[in-house]
């Protein structure tokens, strides 16, 4: 429990830490009041056996005389409600406790989740190559509760009852050394035995819990993703089959963790309840009188009444830690990892908090080398790259040449392993990457669509509140939405529906280009950005691309030479490197390569947009 803790404390911040200083203050006094409640079940017992203890004990004399009522009867009452208000009262004060415990640990879910997702959007772009979104989708929104649930609140739990059991046995000691001691050795070390036992195995169950988890996260959004080619080719049964295992080895896993806290429940309620009588024929051993035996026998059930819900949840709340320790783990690797980037910090990079960076000249790459993690080879080697302001370039090549890293270099996704990124001869690395992205829009390949109207998605990102609609329509123009938009029933505030499900490939790819222009970019990147147009759309669009004024700086990546044909220059890329640039006539006349691919290259797409 010390080195969970000690990992718990690693996720909170110095406001979250006084807060629970405070709540362990409340702990403490609910401890005691609770401690206090038990203590006074002994002297209305012992009343209530033999009025005649009224004189022989010196705290009921003094209440007594000073309480102002006459006849035993009439104290009896006054001493029960005295101990049914201190019980109310204990009951309040643990329910207050036990509600700011919960509203603190709730308050954490939201907190660890926002800073989660925060880190995941924050970390380099490579490890989003290493790492299947669905996990991180799984980590955010299922084990931070799990973790939340399973280890924070459980841990809480096992120092408050461990608080309020420890001053309860200490009350029992007072009254009998001998007799606090056994039901402390026969509960307490029971609980400690089967722990021992069982802790290894729930730590085995829990990272088994955890993989079969991400498997079914994984299982079930590949399955979901691929909805369309899985009813056509009539795989719906294999990939149920494939979710189904990791779904029951989850369920077994946690249904172990279940039983494993519940067994000791009922065995420890028959040793209890058994004690209860080997305590009574004990005392009665020693030749005690009924009515002397009675106030301490009571006071050892209502103790044990309050000491055994403490043991067995203490006992469950230990089970539960040790069965989620692994996604706490995780948990915490993903949030610490980077030097501990929390959302402050990932709100600080924002626009405003960096230095301004100017584009008045050139775009270079110099001497840029770089491989993906885990590659054998290089993806560039060496390349040399001038872009000049206001001018068209086309990168083309064949699969794996190198195109697209050349274009997340340029985009600061990437960073050079060697060489650098240069904007009118400055290094553009660190912080400044986020102002040179103010400069560039980018039009991939897949158009990334949210469920959400026309206007949201070309605006992406942005709340509605702050949403440029008089932009919107101008970007949309350009990127010939708007006569699509005109036909939809309620115009640029029709929801497009998941992925955009309800779009053809033109149209997500027109409002991936409305949306690249809303923020006016300098330079425009298109990865194979017109792909799914139509031959007379795309002509409408190259147009009206190039006929913006000041003239953005653009850069192509195609397939289809129509969209390149007439860039400035054309740069041919082939095993990483650049082999032979130029204008597209005198690469068809001076280079086979680019002849070749120019003349396998399709001049239209037929189908419609």
């Amino acid at each position: 429990m010390l080195t969970i803790s000690k990992k718990l404390l690693g996720l909170f911040t110095r406001a979250d830490r006084w807060q629970l200083l405070a709540m362990f203050v409340a702990v403490l006094i609910t401890a005691t009041i609770q401690t206090f409640a038990v203590a006074s079940i002994m002297p209305f017992i012992a009343l209530a056996a033999n009025p005649d203890v009224v004189s022989e004990n010196a705290w009921l004399a003094w209440l007594y005389a000073t309480s102002g009522v006459t006849g035993t009867s009439a104290f009896l009452t006054l001493v029960g409600v005295m101990f049914l208000v201190i019980l109310v009262l204990s009951n309040t004060f643990s329910g207050l406790t036990n509600w700011w415990l919960l509203k603190f640990v709730f308050g954490k879910n939201h907190d660890l989740s926002t800073r989660l997702l925060g880190q995941y959007l924050s970390q380099p772009y490579t490890e989003f190559l290493d790492r299947n979104t669905a996990e991180l989708s799984k980590n955010i929104l299922n084990e931070v509760y799990v973790v939340v649930t399973g280890v924070l609140i459980p841990a809480m739990y096992v120092f408050v009852r461990g608080i309020t059991s420890l001053f309860i046995v200490l009350l029992l000691l007072t009254v009998n050394v001998t007799l606090a001691a056994s039901v402390f050795v026969v509960l307490g070390g029971a609980y400690g035995v089967i722990y021992l036992v069982v802790r290894g195995r729930q730590g085995y169950h829990g990272n088994a819990r955890l993989d079969a988890n991400t498997d079914r996260f994984r299982m079930a959004a590949e399955a979901l993703g691929g909805a369309k080619e899985i009813q056509v080719l009539e795989r719906r049964r294999e990939f149920v089959a494939r979710f189904a295992e990791p779904s029951k080895a989850f369920a077994s896993h946690t249904v172990r963790n279940e039983v494993v806290g519940l067994v000791p429940r009922y065995t420890m309620e028959t040793v209890a309840f058994g004690g209860i009588l080997l305590i009574i024929v004990y005392l009665l051993s020693q030749g005690r009188e009924l009515q002397q035996v009675l106030p301490t026998v009571s006071l050892f059930a209502f103790g044990g009444y309050k000491l055994l819900p403490a043991l067995q949840h203490m006992f469950e709340s230990l089970t539960t830690v040790r069965f989620y320790e692994a996604a706490l783990d995780t948990l915490r690797d993903d949030l610490l990892a980077g030097g501990e980037r929390v959302l402050s910090d990932v709100a600080e990079v924002g626009p405003s908090a960096v230095e301004p960076l100017g584009f008045d000249d050139t775009i270079r790459l110099s001497g840029v080398s770089f491989t993906y993690p885990g590659a054998s080879t290089p993806s560039l080697d060496g390349v040399d790259l001038t872009i000049r302001k206001g001018t068209a370039h086309g990168l083309v090549g064949g699969t794996g040449s190198g195109k697209t890293t050349v274009v997340d270099l340029i985009l600061g996704l990437l960073v050079p392993q060697e060489g650098a990124l240069l904007v009118d001869g400055g290094e553009v690395a660190g912080p400044l990457v986020t102002s040179w992205r103010r400069h560039v829009g980018y039009v991939p390949q897949e158009i990334f669509l949210t469920d959400e109207s026309v206007s949201s998605n070309v605006a992406f990102g942005l709340p509605a509140d702050r949403i440029d609609h008089e932009r919107v329509e101008w970007a949309s123009k350009v990127a010939q939405l708007d006569e699509f938009v005109d036909t939809l029933a309620e115009g640029f505030d029709t929801v497009i529906g998941e992925a955009g499900v309800r779009l053809s490939g033109g149209q997500r790819q027109r409002i991936g280009i409305a949306r690249a222009l809303y923020q006016d970019p300098d330079v425009l990147i298109l990865d194979e950005g017109t792909s799914a147009l139509d031959g007379v759309t795309e002509a409408k669009v190259i147009q009206a691309i190039q006929a913006l004024e000041p003239r953005k700086t653009i850069i192509w990546i195609a397939h289809r030479f129509a969209s390149i044909r007439d860039c400035d220059e054309i740069h041919l890329l082939d095993q990483g490197r650049i082999v032979a640039h130029g204008r597209f006539e005198e690469l068809m006349e001076s280079n086979d390569q680019f002849r070749a691919m120019a003349q396998a290259a399709p001049v239209e797409q037929a189908t419609p947009a």
